[in-house]
């Protein structure tokens, strides 16, 4: 999933191994269908990260974005979950 032939390139996982509990504390990008998209936070919730990664669709692997809430003593500044 995710790997680089797949046309879908996760630079929070480039092996293709989908960890979301450990992307959410670097600012990583996806890069799918010739767009790349990074890594930021939810305008509407300072505690959560949108976080890009690459996952099976019905149309083959492609970039889908994932809200993921930063730890209770953490908050998403620049795509990433900090103290």
């Amino acid at each position: 999933e995710g790997l680089p032939d797949s046309g879908c390139y996760d630079s929070d996982a480039p092996m293709g191994i989908e960890m979301l509990k450990t992307q959410i504390y670097t600012t990583g990008l996806v890069e799918s269908n010739g767009i790349t998209h990074y890594d930021a936070c939810n305008p509407a919730n300072e505690k959560q990260v949108e976080e890009n990664v690459c996952a099976q669709t019905k149309d083959g692997v492609q970039r889908e974005p994932r809200l993921v809430t930063c730890p209770q003593t953490m908050t998403c500044q620049q795509g990433r979950c900090v103290r």
